[in-house]
């Protein structure tokens, strides 16, 4: 059988521009708008937590998956971690996956449109209204599992319509394009499932498309006979390409199959707790919202408002239609083959992969009104279905023979445009959430660490995020989750401080002061509190856990300062070296006198030759869980401090001065001899080594 005969488009174009020039322009489009201000928002929460397990080993995510309740699918996680092993794990390096898989995503949305005999104008109208989407430019800049999986889920639909096009095709030649078109589908079908759960009604959307382009049910239908109706179903069923279609869709099924096996218990008690309390959205309401989101992306909600949101809503339905009308409408009977077969894919192909964009949507809303799990972004995978049916306008449409139909219709696609384009402005000019940006924290902290350090975080995010903005401390800075309770505070950080002369604590909108601040308290009762850093919702204490030094054979004699004749300072002054990001930790003790009513802060300032203070330690004793009024008089004080070296410092030595000072006017007391400070040590910044 000759396959040019049954491959020809359903009407053909008026003009035919290079396929390769159209195809070139709409992937650097998409490049462009996709690139564009890439790094100006800072990493969301989920993807430092896809960085985090992308770094780790498939056994190692099953177990930190059930510790954390983290149940999404891992098939990103596992794509991002072989991508970061080839680009780093840098913000540009990780957002670059999401990246090409929209560009992926818009150029099969172009070959498949082209597969389904639209016209080279209707194709690229469709694959251009993806492209210039404010909710795929969103989704594609952030190192999530979404773009990826739409991407995926394309190859999928394209591997399903060529599918059943090579079985009509015969055996002989195209045997061996039949097994790479079978592989193609499984391997991409099994993807996009493992990116996320909401891929899973793809394999419906495919079954609708599959009956309405494949079988000859409306005769039976109509005649409302059951007996002639369930025959028809049957013999519909059990075709051999529904069979073998049916067949690929369980092997693509396997591995996400296993993976909800393994944590069946989990994701059940995840969605138990997620509905406690949940409040479904009216059907209505939420359909609107789904059709905002996806047709004009959220950002949008920020300048233009509700009637932005609203508009676009409206537009886009009133599009859809249209659409849907002229993608039915040029249909008609599907061209017959030599062989007497129909033609394939029938020529309303593109109809049926729209519609199945209302199947996805109308179970979601169902879905909502059960459990608490549906986001409109979980539908990016489906923005090209619902593009088909709005690209259906551009049918036939040609603007040297214009009407009052076709003016309506170009008119509809060139506000649609329009919208898009004040979408996208409203995206990039989107303001930066200052609370949780994670950059400035990093950006000041980055150059402190040093090999061996520890580090507390609150979430994995954290870590994900502390790997991506400083790559170079992975390996360097050992993470740690924080103890769960009371009774294992002790045993869980008593080796962590053992093993790393640093420890780092990260707070995420917590008090790191506050009492029930396990790891901090336990920190400040065992260490010395050598800086504190805080931007946003975060803030990151550092804890030097080394004790006193042990004094040079030039010093090491005890020594001691009287402060305003009632309040003593035991120490041993040392002398030590160190450099930027260091800390210099002295152990001190206070004894009063007397009972002491006022209250009184220490400092411990490094002082440079010129007397300008380079570093400081400034807070009540006992990294400020022992203020001066709870002293008891004649009982000591061991009161552990740490300097840390926050700036390049010149060489040379510069000496540790102790005092107290007044909280109330900031007033120093003073020693016997006169002095607001007592010298307890000398640092000594030694000279760059020359690079050879």
């Amino acid at each position: 059988m000759n396959r040019s005969s049954i491959r020809q488009p359903i009407a053909p174009s008026p003009s035919r521009p290079p396929a390769l020039i159209l195809a070139t322009t709409l992937l650097f489009a998409t490049f462009v708008l996709r690139m564009a201000a890439l790094e100006r928002l800072p990493l969301h929460f989920d993807e430092g937590i896809n960085v985090f397990f992308g770094h780790r080993s498939p056994a190692e995510v099953l177990s930190i998956t059930r510790a954390t309740f983290d149940n999404d699918p891992p098939g990103h996680r596992f794509a991002l971690g072989i991508w970061m092993a080839l680009a780093g794990p840098s913000p540009l390096a990780i957002r670059m996956l999401s990246v090409l898989s929209g560009m992926l995503m818009v150029a099969v949305t172009y070959r498949l449109m082209r597969e389904f005999r639209l016209t080279y104008a209707a194709s690229a109208v469709i694959a251009g209204l993806v492209a210039l989407s404010p909710f795929a430019i969103e989704y594609t800049q952030q190192a999530k599992g979404y773009a990826l999986g739409a991407a995926m889920a394309l190859l999928s639909w394209w591997a399903w319509a060529r599918l059943f096009d090579a079985m009509r095709a015969g055996a002989g030649r195209t045997r061996a394009r039949r097994s790479s078109i079978v592989a193609a589908y499984i391997a991409s079908t099994a993807l996009a499932l493992s990116t996320h759960y909401y891929v899973i009604p793809l394999l419906a959307m495919q079954w609708l498309w599959f009956a309405g382009t494949r079988l000859d049910l409306l005769p039976a239908l109509k005649g409302w006979r059951p007996r002639d109706t369930l025959r028809a179903v049957a013999e519909a069923v059990f075709r051999p390409q529904a069979l073998r279609g049916l067949a690929m869709q369980l092997t693509a099924c396997i591995p996400i199959g296993l993976w909800i096996g393994l944590l069946a218990s989990d994701l059940f008690a995840g969605m138990m707790r997620s509905s406690s309390d949940f409040q479904p959205v009216p059907p209505l309401e939420l359909a609107g919202r789904i059709v905002e989101v996806v047709s004009i992306g959220s950002a949008a909600s920020t300048t233009g408002g509700d009637t932005l949101m609203a508009a676009s809503a409206v537009l886009v339905t009133a599009l859809a239609i249209g659409g849907a009308v002229q993608l039915w409408k040029q249909g008609g009977r599907a061209p017959v083959a030599p062989d007497g077969s129909p033609a394939a894919p029938q020529p309303r192909a593109a109809f049926w992969f729209g519609a199945s964009f209302a199947l996805l949507a109308a179970g979601s809303i169902l879905l909502q009104q059960r459990v608490t799990f549906f986001w409109p972004r979980f539908l990016l995978y489906a923005l090209p279905n619902l593009c088909a049916l709005v690209g259906g306008l551009a049918l036939h449409l040609s603007l040297r023979k214009l009407n009052p139909g076709a003016a309506l219709r170009i008119a509809g696609l060139g506000a649609y445009v329009i919208l898009c384009v004040a979408g996208a402005f409203a995206f990039y000019r989107a303001p930066v959430d200052a609370q949780n940006d994670y950059r400035p924290l990093v950006s000041a902290v980055r150059p402190l660490i040093l090999k061996g350090d520890a580090a507390l975080g609150t979430y994995i995010w954290m870590e994900g995020m502390f790997t991506s903005y400083a790559p170079e401390t992975r390996g360097a800075l050992h993470w740690y989750g924080d103890p769960v309770s009371a009774t294992t505070v002790d045993g869980h950080m008593a080796p962590i401080a053992r093993s790393h002369p640093r420890v780092w604590s990260l707070n995420f909108n917590t008090n790191p002061d506050a009492p029930d601040n396990l790891p901090v308290t336990w920190l400040k009762q065992h260490a010395a509190l050598a800086g504190r850093f805080g931007d946003g919702a975060t803030q990151i204490l550092v804890f030097d856990t080394t004790g006193n030094p042990e004094a040079d054979e030039d010093g090491g004699t005890p020594a001691y300062a009287l402060f305003d004749g009632r309040i003593r300072l035991d120490f041993v002054p040392v002398t030590q070296t160190a450099s930027t990001g260091s800390t210099a930790p002295f152990t001190l003790a206070w004894s009063a006198t007397r009972p002491i009513t006022e209250h009184l802060a220490a400092f411990v300032h490094l002082v440079a030759p010129d007397g300008r203070v380079v570093a400081q330690n400034d807070g009540d004793p006992v990294n400020g869980l022992a203020p001066s009024f709870t002293w008891t008089a004649g009982v000591p004080v061991t009161d552990r401090r740490a300097l840390l070296i926050r700036e390049p410092l010149a060489p040379g030595e510069y000496a540790v001065r102790v005092g107290l000072y007044q909280t109330s006017d900031g007033r120093r007391l003073t020693t016997e001899s006169g002095a607001d400070a007592a010298q307890v040590g000398v640092v000594t910044i030694p000279a760059p080594i020359p690079a050879p």
